[in-house]
């Protein structure tokens, strides 16, 4: 039964990206370590230990996708089954039949993950931070394995019977730092604005080895993903979410402002990185329009059919709230709403055609929150400066480019595309 603590070869594949996100802290202390496989033969010394956490790596450790709570059919069969309807057709059927086989009880395909302390020591792990911070004694959490440059550990909380407790991100890096508090600001600031759509309620935001976590509160259980896909969000509901403040030049949003200043650091950083200063390019252009744009209270930053639901009476929820800003340029929510449609209707990939094309399919709601026609090339290249900036904070830090997000020669396409049309259309007005 193989033991890992941070002074040992940490176990390879998967399993290395949850310990890097969620467990590295704790096994820095010595008084934790990591201990995978089914074999019930202890080693020398097993007895000072005993265990605080543990899961089934499904389908493997080697392979793993999800990490599931040991515990009752009930526990499992939620920890695999509760939000299914959120998921897309395949990943639905593969949960449904994970979910119909835990209630069974059939053992799952699995090997078994564990955290064990010190017998005497008070261990500080992420399971028994969030119990203290919720006040939860009864609470177990069951992840999904996060390989993407955008990563981050991200809990599903339950109790025994399989009841939702809420959803946990632990920050781990200072990209994943800013994220976690941008998030739990912002359903601090939408809980007592919104009135047509709803978010999470704020449960608690605490501290893991002196990094953020946040806690949302669970979704109504009876959530589907593919309510926002038959019935869109409406600008109704879109400006609920995100009211118009004012009227004002780009350059004057605090949103921009602040985008401007990581692209001048990032350039600082970069001085070499051409894609760097194409972006930089972009908004410095995009800030000389003098043309005004409606002001939003804040942006999602990642408004998705992924990241939205609607509930049993139709009612839409929208959380991942990670990069929400305030003070921003109406209408990109609505932009990035058309690329993520795209995206999975049609299979597109980012580049600058995609950017264009929605553009013109957004257009019934930028109209409908008062952006005129002239104002759009402006609106989507700040749009595309600020995804450039988030593509390029991971890929030039610890995350490299990957390709399940985009890569280099297409955020330089889409960056040199939008450039094109914001210039093409400024020299033909």
């Amino acid at each position: 039964m193989p033991a890992y603590d941070l002074g040992s070869e940490l176990p390879a594949g998967p399993l290395a990206a949850v310990v890097e996100q969620l467990w590295r802290p704790a096994l820095a202390t010595g008084d934790v370590r990591l201990v995978t496989g089914d074999d019930p033969e202890q080693s020398p010394g097993d007895e000072q230990w005993h265990t605080v956490e543990a899961y089934r790596a499904v389908p493997s450790v080697a392979h793993a996708r999800l990490l599931v709570p040991e515990g009752s059919r009930r526990l499992a069969a939620a920890a695999v089954g509760n939000y299914r309807a959120l998921l897309t057709t395949g990943a639905h059927a593969r949960r449904t039949a994970l979910t119909v086989g835990s209630w069974a009880g059939l053992p799952l395909v699995s090997e078994r993950v564990a955290l064990q302390a010190r017998r005497g020591v008070d261990a500080c792990t992420p399971v028994t931070t969030l119990r203290t911070l919720l006040g939860e004694p009864d609470l177990h959490a069951a992840m999904r394995v996060n390989l993407n440059t955008n990563r981050k550990a991200t809990l599903q909380l339950l109790d025994s019977t399989g009841h939702p407790l809420g959803l946990a991100k632990f920050a781990w890096e200072p990209l994943s730092v800013e994220g976690v508090r941008r998030e739990a600001a912002a359903l601090r600031d939408l809980a007592t604005s919104v009135r047509v759509a709803r978010v999470p309620a704020l449960r608690a935001l605490g501290e893991h080895h002196d990094r953020p976590v946040v806690v949302a509160a669970p979704l109504p259980t009876d959530v589907r993903g593919d309510g926002p896909r038959r019935r869109p969000p409406t600008a109704v509901e879109i400006h609920d979410l995100l009211p118009l403040t004012r009227r004002a030049p780009a350059r004057q949003l605090a949103m921009c402002r602040a985008l401007a200043n990581r692209l001048h650091a990032l350039a600082e950083a970069h001085p070499q990185d051409a894609t760097v200063g194409a972006a930089r390019a972009l908004l410095t252009d995009a800030l000389a329009s003098e043309v005004e744009l409606p002001a939003a209270h804040r942006w999602h930053g990642d408004f998705t059919p992924w990241n939205a639901a609607r509930d049993g009476t139709g009612t839409l929820w929208v959380w991942d709230w990670e990069t929400s800003e305030l003070d921003a340029p109406a209408g990109m929510d609505a932009l990035h709403w058309a690329i993520g449609v795209r995206q999975e209707t049609h299979g597109d990939r980012w580049d600058g055609a995609v950017v264009l094309k929605a553009q013109a399919d957004a257009a019934p709601v930028l109209r409908a929150l008062g952006i005129s026609r002239a104002a759009w090339p402006t609106l989507t290249a700040i749009h595309v400066a600020a995804l450039a900036e988030r593509v390029l904070a991971h890929a030039l830090g610890d995350g490299g480019w990957q390709e399940s997000w985009m890569l280099r020669p297409q955020l330089d396409d889409m960056v040199r595309v939008t450039r094109q049309h914001l210039h093409s259309t400024s020299e033909s007005s």
